[in-house]
């Protein structure tokens, strides 16, 4: 067998172990406590599923996107698992709106831990732009991550269309 491919007998063994980690099972296992994330696109489809599932686990999470109540409609759900949010929208074809974003993280929360870009409308400069504004903040917390999403829009047309074609 490969390195690194275990039996279906050890993997399940392995979760059981996990479970039992950190002195009440695997939820402490995958704590998110303490970190603050922002989704960006985060108001439906795979971004929202991310965000709800950073909260679940104890982020402090801003799922955004362009629609207000979207934005309020999602930011509810998170507080249902006890995690500070911020309702604030976002349009990530100007700069000043996701540097504003940047900043009401920061003021509220006083990191930045997890930038997740899963906008699915959006091109290619609208990640460049999330990523410039958010990066000192993700560098200065020690362990910032950045996850980008891509839809399957770039394969439109029968050719590898390279994103942000458009902008």
């Amino acid at each position: 067998m490969p390195s690194g491919l275990y039996p279906v007998s050890r993997t399940v063994e392995m979760v059981k172990t996990a479970e039992g980690v950190a002195g009440g099972g695997r939820r402490e296992w995958f704590s998110l406590s303490g970190r603050a994330a922002v989704v960006i696109g985060g108001t439906s489809g795979l971004g929202r599923a991310i965000g709800l599932g950073l909260a679940e686990h104890g982020a402090e999470v801003v799922a955004t996107g362009r629609s207000d109540e979207k934005v309020w409609e999602t930011g509810r759900k998170i507080e249902e698992f006890s995690s500070r949010t911020i309702f604030q929208a976002v349009d990530v074809n100007r700069r000043e709106s996701i540097d504003a974003l940047r900043d009401a993280e920061l003021a509220k929360f006083g990191r930045s831990d997890n930038l997740v870009n899963s906008a699915g409308d959006t091109n290619l400069n609208g990640v460049l732009r999330a990523c410039q504004s958010f990066y000192p903040a993700l560098k200065a917390s020690g362990h910032g991550r950045i996850i980008n999403g891509a839809s399957l829009g770039s394969f439109l047309d029968g050719g590898y269309l390279a994103s942000g074609v458009n902008s």
